[in-house]
């Protein structure tokens, strides 16, 4: 297996209403209800510091202007104070994926795969990483266009050798529909077992999932700002936890009180 010697931050592109970067809105294209996922961009890191992701993302939002919405994990590069600060100031929402369940943030999750394996081959092959990234961008996927024809509207010149006519810019207008009909596939796949979850109540008994199980109790505060998530109380702690890692049961919590009893030993 290949270590990798450094970070790869993954910038995750949508355009419309729920969006990570946004390219200009164009009329012909745009409506507020479209939901776009494009997957263009993986940069090596030196470190994964608050200041490190900041400035690479400063260099993004430059190109392609300030995200309306920006989805991350839970790092500590993302939670840290500077961080919040770089929200506010740059004036986007920050929403972070639930603890301990990747799958609510896949496609940045489908992203680092794309970039190991990508990193793997090139490593293997002796080639260059930075020409394999604009291959990986201008290859059409899922029946959709290019990442780049997604984003740019426009296949970009690589080694790879293209007639002009190729080159032109072109308004793909039907990516919304296409990508809407495979959602709706993957729904239909994922529904077939799926079933929902009943909301919970502030002040209601769950069991929460830790690595032995569903083996701690706990009372429930209220909403999370992640999607579908919940904080918890346990044991004078606070916890964020996804709905489906908190079960549902009939018995009542009591935090535990440790109370020092005194020993009476018998006199000689």
């Amino acid at each position: 297996m290949l270590k990798l010697q450094r970070y790869h931050l993954n910038v995750i592109y949508k355009r419309g209403r729920e969006l990570c970067v946004s390219r200009a809105h164009l009329p012909t294209t745009y409506t507020p209800e479209a939901i776009e996922d494009y997957d263009v961009l993986s940069d090596a890191l030196p470190n994964l510091s608050s200041n490190t992701v900041i400035r690479q993302l400063k260099r993004h939002f430059a190109v392609h202007g300030i995200p309306q919405q920006l989805m991350t994990d839970n790092a500590t590069s993302f939670s840290s104070r500077e961080f919040k600060n770089f929200a506010h100031l740059w004036d986007f929402q920050h929403v972070a994926s639930s603890p301990n369940y990747p799958r609510s943030n896949g496609l940045a999750e489908r992203g680092v795969r794309s970039a190991k394996h990508l990193l793997e081959k090139c490593a293997r092959d002796g080639s260059d990483v930075y020409a394999a990234l604009l291959n990986l961008r201008n290859t059409p996927r899922d029946g959709l266009p290019s990442p780049a024809q997604c984003l740019l509207s426009r296949r970009t010149r690589s080694l790879i050798p293209l007639v002009p006519s190729q080159l032109t810019p072109r308004v793909e207008s039907n990516v919304q529909a296409a990508l809407f009909a495979l959602r709706q596939k993957g729904k239909r796949s994922h529904d077939k077992s799926a079933r929902c979850l009943s909301p919970l109540e502030p002040g209601q008994t769950v069991r929460m999932e830790t690595t032995c199980g569903f083996d701690k109790l706990a009372t429930v505060s209220g909403k999370a700002l992640q999607p579908n998530s919940y904080v918890v109380q346990s044991n004078g702690k606070a916890y964020v936890r996804n709905r489906r890692h908190l079960l549902q049961v009939p018995e009542s919590y009591c935090p535990t009180i440790t109370m020092s009893v005194p020993m009476i030993f018998p006199e000689p």
